[in-house]
């Protein structure tokens, strides 16, 4: 597995973009890993949508 650090910001706010990482096989998986985390984070904080700005690769897990 690797780890991701995802970029991302709300579409409610305009405010510097937050990191969160994340294991996963792939960029594709990490980004729709927390793309579907974060729908159901904004809805309960009412926060809108999250944004994904970069994925970056960080290293792979032991």
């Amino acid at each position: 597995m690797n780890i991701y650090n995802v970029y991302f910001r709300w579409s409610n706010f305009k405010s510097i973009p937050k990191c969160v990482a994340v294991s996963a096989e792939s960029k594709e998986q990490a980004e729709q890993v927390v793309h579907e985390e974060l729908i159901k984070l904004g809805k309960v904080n009412n926060c809108g949508d999250p944004i994904i700005k970069t994925i970056k690769y960080y290293g792979k897990t032991l």
